[in-house]
């Protein structure tokens, strides 16, 4: 990723996160206007996002290229991939790699290695398993998300 920087995320970063969230929400939302997109637009609103950033038990991370925003991962408990998203004018440029090196990094600073899981989209599942991460279970939809639950083993190889 050329010209790029990662930093842990503030409340500023609020706006362009839940944007994303909302404009990628086609590929893992099974219906873009029934009571459960409903509530997952209000979970994923600015004012969630900026609180979200501030949890204890939260990390996020964002990646920009040649200052604008690109991308952002966020973490529960250092072990748990609660989001991790790329602009999809970004995808494909090495961003998202980039941001789980990092992650990855900050996660093994913590402490002890632990599994980390995910669950992902259908389209992301190719992306998670070039990071090491392998099925753990049939694709599933809860709540109104589609996704498939993922590990990466703490005695694995992680790819960061």
């Amino acid at each position: 990723m050329s010209d790029g920087h990662i930093r842990f995320a503030t409340p500023l970063d609020a706006e362009p996160i839940s944007a994303l969230l909302k404009e990628s929400s086609a590929f893992f939302l099974a219906s873009q206007d029934d009571a459960h997109a409903a509530a997952y637009f209000a979970h994923t609103s600015p004012q969630r996002m900026r609180e979200n950033i501030a949890m204890r038990d939260r990390a996020f991370l964002v990646a920009e290229v040649d200052g604008e925003f690109a991308a952002f991962i966020a973490l529960k408990d250092w072990r748990h991939i609660v989001q991790f998203f790329v602009a999809p004018r970004f995808q494909k440029l090495g961003v998202g790699a980039a941001l789980w090196s990092r992650a990855l990094a900050e996660i093994r600073r913590q402490g002890p290695p632990q599994d980390i899981t995910v669950r992902t989209t259908v389209f992301a599942v190719p992306v998670f398993g070039r990071f090491g991460f392998e099925i753990t279970g049939e694709r599933t939809t809860q709540k109104g998300m589609t996704f498939v639950p993922m590990v990466l083993r703490a005695n694995g190889d992680a790819v960061g």
